[in-house]
């Protein structure tokens, strides 16, 4: 029942994503957040549900591998091979490299506060990798003179 329902929720998001992502080839952010938002928040539920409970276990592993698979599965479905790959790493080290840091960080006399010091440090990691995909289909590979930049402020 618990992969079941993951599996399910994963090729639901992923498919319907990458249908509605070939109506326009240049910019497919929408879907991506869409994805990254999904899997980011069914895996939140799930950990905080409890991965010993049935309903947990299945939004921690559907919403981990929507997170770690959505973003790189549209780069690919969209012709951008390159990008799915950087996508793919990004998503290897930057949420891992970012719950060591937040764990080095914590108090070290406080052993609960730094796990959670890590778990901060994680999710601060997936939404640098979320913006960077955001950013990597906003732009078009078809056009080189018309560049788009993601910053703080906006887009200039």
């Amino acid at each position: 029942m618990t992969y079941r329902f993951s599996t399910a929720l994963v090729l639901g998001v992923v498919v319907g994503s990458s249908e509605s992502a070939r109506a326009d080839d240049d910019t497919y952010r929408a879907e991506t957040a869409v994805a990254d938002l999904v899997g980011g928040g069914a895996f939140a539920a799930g950990i905080e549900l409890g991965t010993d409970s049935t309903l947990g276990l299945a939004l921690a592993i559907g919403g981990g591998t929507i997170a770690a698979f959505g973003a790189p599965v549209l780069h690919g479905a969209h012709g951008n091979a390159g990008r799915a790959v950087a996508s793919l790493f990004l998503r290897a080290g930057l949420p891992a490299g970012g719950a060591y840091l937040g764990y080095l960080l914590s108090p070290p006399d406080n052993a609960k506060f730094r796990h959670g010091g890590g778990l901060i440090g994680f999710m601060g990691g997936y939404v640098i990798v979320t913006i960077i995909d955001i950013a990597m289909a906003t732009t078009s590979t078809d056009d080189a003179t018309s560049a788009r930049v993601l910053s703080i402020g906006g887009k200039f």
